[in-house]
């Protein structure tokens, strides 16, 4: 039983170790963004992005895909905005 124990908590921290790498704080997801940290507040706060996940003393995390999502809704706005109009 002390094999299956150890096996356990042997994928219980290799998941730990995965999601860690993958979650990353506000300032740190800003700067790859290329936007200020209230920026995303500010996004957060009037619907352009979901929610993040909050660490158990709130301070914001983002997910890898969330900040991939959060940049191709940015360059599409951005192609939006520069396409020319079609009338």
């Amino acid at each position: 039983m002390r094999e299956s124990s150890a096996a356990a908590n042997g994928v219980q921290a290799m998941t730990t170790a995965t999601i860690e790498r993958e979650l990353i704080e506000s300032g740190p997801a800003a700067r790859e963004l290329g936007v200020a940290r209230e920026t995303l507040c500010y996004w957060e706060r009037t619907g352009r992005i979901a929610p993040p996940f909050r660490t158990a003393n709130g301070r914001r995390i983002f997910t890898r895909e969330q900040i991939e999502e959060i940049r191709q809704a940015r360059e599409a706005r951005k192609t939006m905005a520069d396409a020319p109009d079609a009338a």
